[in-house]
């Protein structure tokens, strides 16, 4: 990918513009790309202007360029689309001391987890690198640690520690944190039960 010395000031500029008055990444990634035809210097622009140093390609596991080779002329909208929904405009918010916890306390239960949906994991990602811990919370409370890699004590466990720093609130998301928390609380007790009951059997 070319580095950004080579990336236009004027796309940069007009994307800096278009992003104040409100326009979404990808729709000035659309517009800069369709106007200058260079979609490797628009993917640029809208980084910079977002204060990005670089396209954040981790999520989207190979070169952008192979990306827009899968669309033509006329499609910038649609690869804009792909390249949103693999995080590339995604920017990460600070984080403080409590919130820096729950961020480590759900990748612990994502790795407790035993797996997760490609396309569920893709969004579970996005909303931890961006700070949106509370939606990460409850996309992972929705669901079961899968057997036989899953550590269901270990999900669970981490899950609720998670919920109780993140149970402040509320609003509607207050409230169904609060909800998933204790719908996580029961799972853990049933899950610890079961681990007590298969040490009792194999003694």
């Amino acid at each position: 990918m070319a580095d950004h010395d080579g990336c236009d000031p004027a796309s940069v500029a007009l994307a800096g513009d278009r992003l104040r008055e409100g326009v979404r990444p990808v729709d000035v990634f659309a517009e800069i790309a369709s106007r200058t035809g260079d979609w490797d210097g628009a993917v640029w622009a809208v980084c910079l202007a977002l204060g990005l140093s670089a396209p954040d390609m981790r999520l989207l596991g190979s070169d952008p360029r192979e990306v827009y080779a899968e669309f033509r002329p006329g499609e910038e909208d649609l690869c804009g689309r792909v390249l949103e929904m693999h995080g590339v405009f995604d920017v990460p918010r600070l984080l403080d001391e409590r919130e820096s916890e729950v961020r480590r306390l759900l990748k612990e239960a994502f790795g407790a987890s035993g797996g997760i949906s490609t396309g569920v994991a893709l969004g579970l990602i996005r909303n931890l690198f961006k700070g949106e811990l509370a939606a990460a919370f409850l996309c992972l409370a929705r669901r079961q640690p899968r057997a036989p890699r899953g550590r269901p004590v270990d999900f669970w466990n981490a899950l609720c520690a998670a919920g109780a720093l993140l149970e402040t609130g509320d609003d509607d998301q207050g409230r169904a944190v609060r909800e998933a928390l204790g719908r996580c609380r029961q799972n853990l007790a049933d899950a610890a039960g079961a681990a007590d009951g298969q040490v009792s059997s194999g003694a």
